[in-house]
C-alpha cells in the first residue's frame, strides 16, 4: 500500500474493504510511485481468494499498467474540448444532421441557444423547422432540397421564432456531404444571425425612400419657381406615403388668423379648401409651440383635452386624428403642414412625424425662394424703367437667387451622400472588424490539421476517401485567398464610402489645403452611373491625366460643386447628341491637371460632344442663361461656378468650343489664396 498515491491509497482501501465485506470483485483504477519518482496508472482486477472449503484465503486478482492509455485519453479529450471550443467561437451555430425525411440532427453547437433562445439540448431542436416562420418554411426546404439533388453548397436567408417572442433572422449555409455511391447522408452547415444586418438594410431602406421623396420635392424646388403647384405636389405626395384621408397646408395671416390654401382629400371626405380658422376655440399659446418649431401629434380628438368648441369644429371637418407640423419662413411661422385620419383613431409613428419635418422644412425653402422670385421679378419690372444702378441692383439680386437654389442643391445631394456613406459605413466596419478574427480562427483550425496531418500520416481508408472528395489540399490553399479577397472587397466599399464623404463635405467654410485629385475623383464617383453603358446608349469612356500637384488651398466644398457643374453639363451634351443619333466618334470625356507655375495650377474638362456655338458660348456664364429645355435647368450652375472661381478664389473660368467637335472649360486657381 505503500507504493499507493496518497490521494489514491483512501479509493483503495475503501475498494478491497467492500469486496471482503460483500465477497465480491472489485475494478480500480489508481496510481503507483516507482522508485524513480516516476508514476504510473494501473487497474486493478480483485476479487476474494477462497479454499475448497469456502475459507477466505486472501485477495487474488491482476494489476495492469494502463499509463499510456489514460494518457491517450486525456489527450483525446484534451483535443476534443479544443475542437469543441474552436466550433463554439465559430460566428454562428454549427450543426451537422442526417439527409433523411425529418433531417435528423446530430450534433450542432451551443450557439444555437443564443440564435433561438431554446439550450442546445432542448428537444424543440430535433424539429427545427417549427421554428422557421411559416412564410418561409416552402421557400427554404425547396431551396435546400433543389441543392441537395444537386449535391451543391447552399445559402438560405430567412426568419426563426425565437423563445422570446421575437423574430430574428438568420443565415444558413451548408453543404451536402455524399457516401460512396455518391448518396447524400449528411448535410453540414452553419446558422449565423443576421437580424441586426436585416434591421440595418431595413433602415438604409426607410432612410434612402425617405431621402428619395425629400429629394423629389427639392428637385421641384429648384425646378420651379411658382410656390402651388410645388405646395400641391407636396401634400399629394404626402397623403399617398402616409395613406390618410386628407392632408393640407394652413396659412397664416398677419393677424394670426389664417386659411386652408392647398389640399389633397379622399374623395370620401368632405373638402376644407378655403377654410378659415376659428381662433377662439384653439388652445392658448398654440401659435407660439408652432413658432419654436414644435410638432403636435393628436391620436384621437376626444382624448386630447380640447375645449368642447375645438371638438365640435375638428368634428365639423371630419378630423378624428391630425398630425400638425410648423413651416417656418427665416424663423418665423409662416403656416402649417397638417395630416387628417378621419375615418379612427391613429398613433402616428416617428418615421411619419420626421417625414412631415423633412418635407416642411423643404416648403419653407420653396416658400423662400418664390418670394425671392416675387422680389426679382418686380425688381426687374422696375428696374427696366429706372437708372442703370437699379439694374445692378437687380443682377446681384439674381445672382443672391441662383446662389440660394444652387446652395441649396449641393447642400440637399451633400447631406443625402453623407447620410447614406454612414449608413453603409457601419454594416461594413463590422464586417470588415470580423474578417480578420475568421482569418486568425481559419489560420488555427488549418494549423491543428496540419499538425494532424504530420502526426497520422496514413489516415484511415474511409478518411483518405472524404479527403479525396473534398479536395482538402485545394481547400487549404484556397480558404486564406478567399478570406482576402473578402477583405479587398470590404476596403473597396470603404474607399468608395471614403470617396462619398469627401464629396459631401459642402458645409466647409474655411480655406484649407487640399488634394484636388480627391475631390475630382469623388465627384467623377458621384456620376460614375451616367458613365455606364445602357439600353442602346453606349459607355461614355473617361479619361484622366493628372499632373503632380502640391496641396491647393481653397473652399473644397465650393470647388466639388464646380466640378459637378462642369462634368454634368458635358454628360448632358452627349446624352443628347447620342440620344439624337449625331455622335460620330465614341463618346469620351478627358480631365487633365496641370502645375502651369509654382503658384498655379490648372484643371481642364473636355468633351468630344457637339460643342457650343459661338453666340451661345458668350452668355453661358450670365445667370439664367440656359440653352436646355423647360425644365431640365434654371441656367445658374455655370454663373455660380464662375462666381466660386473668379471671386472666391481669385481664379479663372473660361471655355473654348468648335461645333461639332467639343468643349474644353479651363480652370485655374492659385495654390495660395495669400499669392498676390
Amino acid at each position: 500500500m505503500q507504493n499507493v498515491h496518497p490521494h489514491d491509497r483512501k479509493q483503495l482501501k475503501q475498494a478491497v474493504s467492500q469486496a471482503v465485506n460483500t465477497g465480491q470483485e472489485y475494478q480500480i483504477h489508481y496510481r503507483l510511485l516507482l522508485g524513480d519518482s516516476t508514476i504510473r496508472w494501473v487497474e486493478e482486477r480483485s476479487g476474494l481468494w477462497r479454499d475448497p472449503d469456502g475459507l477466505v484465503l486472501g485477495l487474488m486478482g491482476t494489476v495492469v499498467d494502463i499509463t499510456d492509455r489514460r494518457l491517450a485519453e486525456a489527450a483525446l479529450k484534451e483535443s476534443e474540448e479544443r475542437n469543441r471550443t474552436l466550433i463554439n467561437n465559430i460566428p454562428g451555430a454549427v450543426y451537422r444532421c442526417q439527409a433523411d425525411q425529418n433531417w435528423t440532427l446530430l450534433f450542432q453547437s451551443e450557439a444555437i441557444a443564443e440564435i433561438t433562445g431554446y439550450p442546445v439540448d432542448h428537444p424543440i431542436h430535433q424539429e427545427d423547422w417549427r421554428l422557421i416562420h411559416a412564410a418561409d418554411r416552402d421557400r427554404v426546404d425547396r431551396e435546400i432540397t433543389a441543392a441537395i439533388a444537386r449535391r451543391q453548397p447552399f445559402e438560405s436567408e430567412y426568419r426563426v421564432l425565437h423563445a422570446d417572442g421575437q423574430i430574428r433572422w438568420v443565415l444558413e449555409t451548408g453543404q451536402p456531404i455524399t457516401d460512396s455511391t455518391g448518396t447524400v447522408q449528411l448535410i453540414d452547415g452553419v446558422l449565423t444571425d443576421i437580424t441586426r444586418r436585416k434591421e440595418s438594410e431595413t433602415q438604409l431602406q426607410a432612410l434612402v425612400r425617405r431621402q428619395g421623396l425629400i429629394n423629389r420635392i427639392s428637385t421641384q424646388i429648384r425646378d420651379s419657381l411658382e410656390l402651388m403647384p410645388l405646395l400641391q405636389t407636396t401634400v399629394e405626395t404626402v397623403r399617398s406615403q402616409l395613406i390618410t384621408d386628407r392632408v393640407v397646408v394652413y396659412r397664416f395671416k398677419p393677424d394670426w388668423t389664417g386659411e386652408v390654401i392647398v389640399e389633397d382629400c379622399e374623395p370620401n371626405w368632405r373638402s376644407t379648401l378655403g377654410e378659415i380658422g376659428m381662433d377662439n376655440c384653439f388652445p392658448q399659446g398654440l401659435a407660439d409651440h408652432y413658432a419654436q418649431g414644435n410638432v403636435r401629434k393628436i391620436p384621437d380628438i376626444y382624448h386630447a383635452g380640447f375645449d368642447t368648441c375645438h371638438v365640435q369644429y375638428l368634428e365639423k371637418l371630419q378630423v378624428r386624428a391630425n398630425l400638425i407640423v410648423p413651416i417656418l419662413l427665416k424663423n418665423q411661422l409662416w403656416g402649417l403642414l397638417i395630416a387628417h385620419e378621419c375615418r379612427a383613431p391613429r398613433q402616428w409613428t416617428i418615421e411619419e412625424v420626421e417625414l412631415l419635418r423633412a418635407l416642411a422644412d423643404q416648403v419653407g425653402l420653396a416658400i423662400g425662394q418664390a418670394d425671392l422670385y416675387q422680389q426679382a421679378t418686380e425688381n426687374a419690372v422696375r428696374a427696366r424703367q429706372q437708372s442703370a444702378d437699379l439694374k445692378a441692383t437687380l443682377a446681384e439680386l439674381q445672382r443672391t437667387q441662383s446662389q440660394l437654389v444652387q446652395t441649396e442643391k449641393m447642400s440637399s445631394l451633400g447631406q443625402l451622400v453623407a447620410g447614406v456613406a454612414h449608413e453603409i459605413n457601419n454594416p461594413v466596419s463590422f464586417i470588415d472588424g470580423n474578417i480578420l478574427h475568421a482569418a486568425e480562427y481559419a489560420e488555427d483550425l488549418l494549423k491543428l490539421m496540419a499538425h494532424y496531418r504530420q502526426t497520422y500520416p496514413a489516415p484511415p481508408a474511409s478518411l483518405q476517401k472524404v479527403i479525396e472528395e473534398i479536395d482538402l489540399d485545394f481547400l487549404v490553399e484556397d480558404f486564406p485567398k478567399l478570406l482576402e479577397s473578402m477583405r479587398i472587397g470590404a476596403e473597396r466599399i470603404k474607399k468608395i464610402v471614403a470617396s462619398l464623404r469627401t464629396f459631401s463635405r459642402m458645409d466647409e467654410a474655411e480655406l484649407k489645403a487640399v488634394n484636388l485629385h480627391d475631390g475630382l475623383d469623388s465627384t467623377i464617383m458621384i456620376l460614375q452611373h451616367r458613365l455606364k453603358a445602357h439600353g442602346d446608349r453606349p459607355l461614355i469612356s473617361l479619361e484622366r491625366y493628372y499632373d503632380d500637384l502640391p496641396l491647393v488651398e481653397c473652399y473644397a466644398g465650393k470647388l466639388n460643386q464646380v466640378f459637378m457643374n462642369l462634368l454634368s453639363n458635358a454628360l448632358d451634351a452627349l446624352d443628347e447628341q447620342l440620344a439624337a443619333d449625331q455622335q460620330s466618334e465614341p463618346p469620351k470625356l478627358e480631365i487633365a491637371t496641370a502645375l502651369l507655375t509654382s503658384h498655379e495650377v490648372l484643371i481642364t474638362i473636355t468633351d468630344n460632344g457637339p460643342g457650343i456655338p459661338t453666340e451661345q458660348r458668350q452668355r453661358i456664364f450670365e445667370p439664367f442663361y440656359t440653352t436646355k429645355p423647360i425644365g431640365k435647368g434654371t441656367g445658374i450652375g455655370l454663373s455660380i461656378s464662375y462666381q466660386i472661381v473668379t471671386e472666391q478664389h481669385r481664379g479663372t473660368l473660361s471655355c473654348e468650343s468648335k461645333t461639332g467637335q467639343g468643349t474644353t472649360f479651363y480652370i485655374t486657381i492659385p495654390v495660395q489664396q495669400g499669392t498676390p
